[in-house]
Formats: C-alpha cells, sequence, structure tokens
C-alpha cells in the first residue's frame, strides 16, 4: 500500500503551513527522534523519546511506509496498549489536535480473527473510534478541543486483530482564529486596554488590564445581527457569518478609530468603532441603510459576545438590565444600548446561534463558552433608502 496519495500530500502540506503559523506542541511528534525502538515488551510501561507506551505486546517506530520523514508509529498484532503523551497548555484556550492514521491488512498467517478496535482520546475522551476498519491508506484527522486545565493528554489505543494501524504527524496547535486587523488600545499594566477588532468590524479579542483576556477563550463569538422580527437576515459572530458581503474602509484607521462598510442585499452597514481611552469604553455607532428597494417591516439591530472574563469560562456571573448585560469574574465586561429613542431587549447565555431578541437564561446565571450574551434594539419599520443609527458601548470595569 503506498503511504503516499495526493490527498495526503494536501493535508501534509496544510499541517506544516498551520505548525509554521502555530506553535506545535507535540514532542517528537512525527516519531523522527530515536529511529527504530521497541518500546515496551512483557507488559511493562516505559517514556520513550517523549510517548508513553503501555501494552502486553510491542509497540514499534518502523520505518515501512511512514507519512512522512522515516518514521511512523506502528500499533498492531501483538500490541493491545496504548501510546499517550501529556502537553502544556492553557486552561480555557481552544485547541485543535491532528494526526495521519493508516490501516494497513495483516499478513496472512500473523494475525488472529476478529476485528481491529483504534481509538484516539483526549483527557480520556474518545474523540475518534474505529472498529472493524477497512483497510485505508493515510488519512487526516482533526479535532478542536478547549483545555479545561494546564495540561491535556492525548491517547491512541488499539486491540484485537486483524489488522495494525499507523500514525504519523500528530500536532497540536492553537485554534485559528479570526485574525486582529485594528488594534485599538493604551495605557500598560495596570491601565492597559486593547479592543482588537478583525477586518469585518467584530471584537476578536478584549484585553485589560495587560494579561487579562475576556473575549479570545475557548470560541471566539463577538458581532452584529440583523432582522425582521425574529427572523434572522445577515450576521457576523467572528467564527460564524451569513449575508454580509466583503469590507470596506470608509475612515481611518487611527490608533482609537476605525469606520468600515459592509452590504447584503438588504441592508448597508455602517460602522464607527472608537476607543475612549479614560474610560477604558469601545463605542461601536451602526448606521443600518435599507437597500433592498422595498419597505423592511420591524427592523432589529442586535449586538452579542460571548463573555470568557479574566482569561477563563464556566465562572462568570451574567447579569441583564433594561438596556445592557454585565459579565463579570474579578473584572467585569458590560455591553450597553446608549441610543435612547428606541426599544430595546436584553438576554444572557443564549447559545451561539445568531438571532434578535433571543430568550435566554433569567437573570442572574453563572454561564460556560460559547454562549451569547446580547443588546437588540427594536429599529422599527425601514422604508427604501432609509436609515436607523444605533449605538453600544462596551466597556471594561
Amino acid at each position: 500500500m503506498s503511504s503516499r496519495v495526493s490527498t495526503a500530500a494536501a493535508i501534509f502540506a496544510w499541517l506544516s503551513f498551520v505548525g509554521a503559523a502555530n506553535a506545535q506542541i507535540v514532542g517528537n511528534g512525527g516519531f523522527e527522534t530515536g529511529g527504530f525502538t521497541t518500546w515496551t515488551v512483557g507488559g511493562d510501561t516505559r517514556d520513550v523519546n517523549v510517548w508513553n507506551a503501555a501494552q502486553a505486546g510491542a509497540t514499534l517506530v518502523d520505518q515501512g511506509g511512514p507519512f512522512a520523514g522515516t518514521y511512523a508509529a506502528y500499533m498492531g498484532p501483538p500490541a493491545i496498549g496504548t501510546l499517550s503523551q501529556t502537553v502544556s497548555v492553557a486552561n480555557g484556550e481552544a485547541y485543535v489536535f491532528s494526526f495521519v492514521l493508516a490501516n494497513f491488512p495483516c499478513q496472512p498467517g500473523k494475525c488472529a480473527p476478529g476485528g481491529n478496535s483504534f481509538s484516539a482520546l483526549i483527557d480520556g475522551a474518545p474523540v475518534l473510534a474505529l472498529n472493524n476498519a477497512p483497510a485505508s491508506d493515510y488519512t487526516e484527522y482533526s479535532f478542536a478541543f478547549v483545555a479545561t486545565a494546564n495540561t491535556a493528554t492525548i491517547q491512541f489505543q488499539y486491540s484485537n486483530f486483524p489488522a495494525f494501524f499507523s500514525i504519523d504527524e500528530v500536532a497540536i496547535v492553537p485554534a485559528p482564529g479570526p485574525p486582529c486587523v485594528y488594534s485599538l488600545k493604551s495605557g500598560a499594566a495596570t491601565t492597559y486596554i486593547e479592543y482588537c477588532i478583525s477586518a469585518n468590524g467584530t471584537v476578536v479579542k478584549l484585553q485589560a488590564p495587560a494579561g487579562q483576556e475576556h473575549v479570545d477563550i475557548g470560541q471566539v463569538l463577538e458581532g452584529y445581527v440583523i432582522c425582521s422580527g425574529t427572523n434572522v437576515h445577515d450576521w457576523d459572530l467572528s467564527d460564524t457569518a451569513s449575508g454580509f458581503g466583503a469590507t470596506t474602509i470608509l475612515k481611518g484607521p487611527t490608533a482609537t478609530s476605525v469606520t468600515l462598510r459592509r452590504s447584503s442585499d438588504r441592508y448597508q452597514l455602517d460602522q464607527i468603532l472608537t476607543l475612549a481611552k479614560k474610560e477604558k469604553e469601545l463605542t461601536i455607532t451602526m448606521t443600518v441603510t435599507n437597500i433592498s428597494g422595498a419597505m423592511i417591516p420591524d427592523v432589529r439591530i442586535a449586538r452579542a459576545y460571548d463573555p470568557d472574563i479574566n482569561h477563563d469560562f464556566g465562572d462568570d456571573l451574567e447579569v441583564t438590565s433594561a438596556r445592557g448585560v454585565w459579565a463579570g469574574d474579578v473584572d467585569a465586561v458590560t455591553l450597553t444600548a446608549t441610543a435612547w429613542s428606541f426599544p430595546t431587549d436584553t438576554a444572557i447565555d443564549t447559545g451561539p446561534a445568531p438571532a434578535c431578541s433571543p430568550t435566554g437564561s433569567a437573570s442572574p446565571a453563572t454561564t460556560g463558552d460559547a454562549s451569547l450574551a446580547g443588546v437588540t434594539y427594536r429599529a422599527g419599520n425601514i422604508g427604501a433608502g432609509a436609515k436607523k443609527r444605533v449605538t453600544f458601548v462596551y466597556r471594561v470595569q
């Protein structure tokens, strides 16, 4: 069986690109260190070349058919056991665990009857389980996860026969998030404030004071939603988006402000994002123009974020008021509607889906990751060519 196929080559190129852009956390992920090695024999456990192997037979790093380089890790007859490694991660951060795996048929006469079983686990929780898997060339697997401690253990587990598996290019890298394009910041140490804005005008990082991140933890969710009633039309929540096209810069950027424009088939959206250094506030002015050619009823304009205050989630207390939401740990982040001419709806713990005026948890509530807190303006009907303007303010306190 060939260890080189076009799909696998493309996968390796992708992994190499990701590894270059994000620090690889797994040690000896290509199994190149140490050469051909018998890791365990007779049921003992040994640490060899960063990896830990334990089973009743033998697990080998062999020259035969690696995906890349010279060696790969083989798990198969007569081995029944595990291969694992514990790595350092940051609690609350999102990562991608990936590897390539091939299933080679056993040579006649060398395998006992029965089906093969292979699994991959993160901290004891299976992310992949193969049973009676047919022979296959190298296939890439990748799994996103959020660290729940400052270490994470990855494990491969093999049992039964009659095939053996080859593992190569094992990696853990920080999960790619929306990039920071406009950095609005000031101060240092205890006075530091930074609102990091994506190309499309969503807040993808929020740090204050230095070292305390409040948005870029786990799944990154912050942005805007426009609806007619509760029917979602167009949105961008950083990790998910629909409807709006490319962004045009109307003004700036400067150290404290940028003005952006996007359009869908219904709306033109202009956003002015401005940092007030002294107050640690970000004011977002959103002007929505109806470009559909017909009146749109009951337009609602929402801003929402996933609060992960003080670099973690699961312990953030969230509260609603008539015109804002508040999320606190040691520090707190508020999102407030400041255009008093329109009625507003507020909600916390609404899940990750885009919505206007959703129903969430009763206030107050302690929430976890990937659940939005938001404020919605009921802007009313907007005639063809007409516009409505609203403002939101984020503040760290």
